[in-house]
Formats: structure tokens, C-alpha cells, sequence
């Protein structure tokens, strides 16, 4: 499959928006200041904006899993089973455009899913070893 092809998969398109949302939420906390003392609404915290990225970072890795799941389907099950089943939107752009959509969508997707997908590697790893310990 041609990585072109991966624009064609709802979960691509969700896995980019959870990444940057997570990336944001990230950047967020990291910088903003926060107010302290014992009367602190919920919500005003770094740990709130902590646990929100990191329900995030868990959205955006199991919609990666979810990509290669919908590939998985589209692929082995649709195409061997239902081969006159089309599930294609073609819209006509000019040719630049068409490049420049591919090229940006190529860069997001990379920049947003290797990362997650390492992180949440990583998170779950150290879940299984602290649930066998």
C-alpha cells in the first residue's frame, strides 16, 4: 500500500487531531503558570491539564490501533469479500493542490503519529510491568 493511500482512512484523520490536541495540552501545562493554595478550582491545576493530555495520548494511540485495524478490514475482509464494494470519494483538484494536500498530510501524520504511537508504547509497557509485579 502506498502511503498516499492512508488519506482514505477515518482514523488517520482522528488519530492527527487526538495527537495534536495531546501535543497542545502538553505545551499548554508545561508553560502556563497556575494558581496555588488549598482553594483551587478543579480544572486550574497542572495535574488536571496532565491527566486530560494523558486521556488524550491514550485516545490518539488506541486510534492508531484502530487505524491499522480499519486497514486490516478495508484489506483482507472487504477487498476478498465484498470486491464490488467501493467505499471511494473522488473529488477533482488541480494537481498542485492534490501534492500539497499529500505532502502536508504525509508530515502531520508522521509528526503526530510516531511520536504518540512510541509514548504510548512506552505507557503501556510500564502498565503491564506494574500490573505483574
Amino acid at each position: 500500500m502506498k502511503f498516499p493511500n492512508f488519506k482514505k482512512y477515518f482514523f488517520s484523520y482522528t488519530s492527527i487531531i487526538l495527537s495534536f490536541i495531546y501535543y497542545y495540552l502538553e505545551y499548554y501545562s508545561g508553560f502556563s503558570t497556575f494558581p496555588e493554595g488549598d482553594d483551587i478550582p478543579i480544572g486550574q491545576t497542572r495535574e488536571y491539564y496532565y491527566l486530560i493530555a494523558f486521556l488524550f495520548l491514550i485516545l490518539s494511540f488506541f486510534s492508531i490501533l484502530l487505524l491499522g485495524l480499519e486497514i486490516l478490514i478495508r484489506k483482507y475482509i472487504i477487498e476478498k469479500y465484498f470486491p464490488k464494494l467501493k467505499i471511494t470519494l473522488n473529488f477533482k483538484f488541480p494537481e498542485i493542490v492534490s501534492r500539497v494536500y499529500s505532502f502536508l498530510f504525509a508530515v502531520l501524520f508522521i509528526l503526530t503519529t510516531v511520536p504518540v504511537l512510541f509514548i504510548g508504547i512506552y505507557f503501556l509497557l510500564i502498565y503491564i510491568i506494574d500490573i505483574l509485579s
